[in-house]
């Protein structure tokens, strides 16, 4: 089986669109734009510093706890 190469100049190159960030981007830049610290946003959310910092870092959370993330981001 081969894989198809794309050519260079094929690639669309530029800033990443802001519905492509990532849920580990935009819950930082959500919780920064609230005035919230990692420290504080995991309190409100009754989650350890630890799992809001592993979220941060790009561990995908269970809906429950991205739900619990959200309200406390209100």
């Amino acid at each position: 089986q081969q894989v198809a190469m794309v050519p260079p100049e094929s690639v669309v190159q530029g800033r990443r669109r802001p519905l492509h960030a990532t849920l580990a981007e935009r819950l930082q830049k959500a919780r920064q734009n609230v005035g919230l610290s990692a420290r504080k946003l995991s309190a409100a959310a009754g989650l350890s510093v630890s799992a809001c910092s592993n979220i941060e870092r790009g561990n995908t959370p269970a809906i429950e706890i991205t739900e619990r993330l959200a309200q406390a981001l209100r």
